[in-house]
């Protein structure tokens, strides 16, 4: 049976792939590095948001303090945010960047038949999901932490 993509082109990288193939790889290539970028948009804007919200916090909770005690915890709390906000988007903007190597690295590749370039490649692409599978697997343990530690409310309050 003949397959419909038969168009084989001259081996890339030492590999049979035909000219859909090659295709494909460029836009996925593309949507990597729009991916990549966009994620590190998106986590640039998280800071960025983090440091207004500080600000905002600290002037807000100011006048807490001769309100409540332990409020001074609240004023200080702004800096706090700040330092997690940074700490999260340090750690999440690893895979963006190995999403966004993939992508430059295969599109070099597609278009130049850089046999390097398409190791590089399928090497960034590899520790993405490396990197994304440890997330994955430090969530789901957290959750199930969460899930057999955390006591249920006894009673419900009404505000």
């Amino acid at each position: 049976m003949e397959n419909q993509h038969s168009s084989t082109s001259p081996s890339l990288f030492d590999m049979n792939v035909d000219d859909y193939g090659i295709r494909m790889l460029g836009k996925a290539a593309k949507w990597a590095r729009f991916i990549g970028i966009f994620w590190m948009v998106v986590l640039a804007l998280m800071v960025v948001a983090s440091l207004m919200a500080s600000s905002f916090l600290a002037n807000q909770l100011s006048s807490i303090e001769t309100m409540a005690p332990y409020a001074g915890f609240f004023r200080n709390g702004g800096p706090i945010i700040v330092v997690i906000a940074i700490v999260f988007a340090g750690i999440a903007v690893i895979p963006a960047i190995f999403l966004f190597n993939f992508g430059n690295n295969m599109q070099k590749a597609v278009l130049y038949s850089d046999g390097q370039a398409f190791e590089k490649a399928f090497t960034a692409l590899k520790v993405c999901f490396i990197i994304l599978a440890i997330f994955g697997i430090i969530g789901a343990l957290s959750g199930l932490y969460e899930l057999f530690t955390v006591e249920p409310p006894t009673k419900f309050y009404n505000y």
